[in-house]
């Protein structure tokens, strides 16, 4: 049994009908015109120059349909998340989109519980992350060619963006935890004005920054974090060394700092 190469039909219903149309045009000229005795060479030359036209205009109209169906073959339709993934999906989304946001925010002025215990582990679920985002996107990447549509170049699209899609990805992955539960400790936080932290370090003071002016890195009940000074301190600026009074909100999840104070 001979095994055959499926290629698309570029059948053109309406193309053929033309075709057809003038082909019986042609050749009911060419009846009346032997009927009239005028079929001479002149009349044959005109009859053939007429064929070889509409064979060119539907050669030209096939090879239209076939040059479309080669600029779109790669083009595949929007993939339809089955219904029953909507709200994990939206929920995985909010989750990794939000928790960066929510960390640069409220995470500011947040010590988590575990912080310390987190900071060891970031690096190793961030590497663990890679590969399997890498895959994913990889995957993805070959399925619905996005990155090809963007990016033709291959060194732009695999050397640059690709990597880049990764690193972001792992990263805000591994990052979404600390601002939800920073979300999750101011909201659930209770009144506390007799904690101490300790200034590890200070950075230098940055009027002009667009983002915190001053962070300094604090040590409360054995956790340690960088925490924006702007807005949260009264009186004096703290040196490295010096113990801060803290007014702010405390719960499992660790202590949000409202204001900090020399003691």
């Amino acid at each position: 049994m001979s095994s055959k190469t499926l290629k698309p039909d570029f059948h053109d219903a309406a193309g053929e009908r033309s075709i057809d149309i003038a082909a019986k045009s042609i050749v009911a000229d060419v009846m009346e015109l032997e009927r009239q005795g005028k079929l001479n060479e002149a009349a044959l030359a005109e009859i053939d120059a007429r064929v070889q036209e509409e064979f060119r205009q539907f050669e030209e109209t096939q090879a239209k349909a076939v040059a479309a169906y080669e600029a779109n073959r790669f083009v595949s339709k929007p993939a339809v998340l089955p219904k029953r993934f909507y709200v994990p999906a939206w929920g995985l989304f909010i989750f990794v989109f939000f928790g960066p946001v929510l960390e640069i925010t409220i995470g500011e002025g947040f010590i988590f519980s575990y912080a310390n215990d987190y900071r060891a582990a970031v690096p190793w679920i961030f590497w663990i992350l890679v590969p399997i985002l890498g895959i994913g996107f990889f995957i993805q990447e070959k399925k619905k060619r996005v990155l090809s549509a963007q990016y033709p170049t291959w060194v732009v699209r695999w050397l640059i963006m690709f990597p880049i899609m990764v690193t972001l990805g792992a990263g805000g992955v591994a990052m979404s935890p600390l601002g939800w539960f920073a979300l999750a400790g101011w909201a659930t936080g209770t009144g506390s004005s007799h904690l101490e932290a300790k200034v590890l370090s200070i950075g230098s003071l940055r009027p002009s920054s667009r983002g915190c002016d001053q962070q300094a890195r604090l040590q409360v009940l054995n956790n340690e974090a960088d925490i924006c000074l702007e807005g949260r301190i009264l009186g004096t600026s703290p040196k490295q060394g010096d113990t801060l009074a803290i007014a702010g909100r405390i719960s499992g999840m660790g202590v949000y700092i409202e204001k900090l104070q020399a003691k």
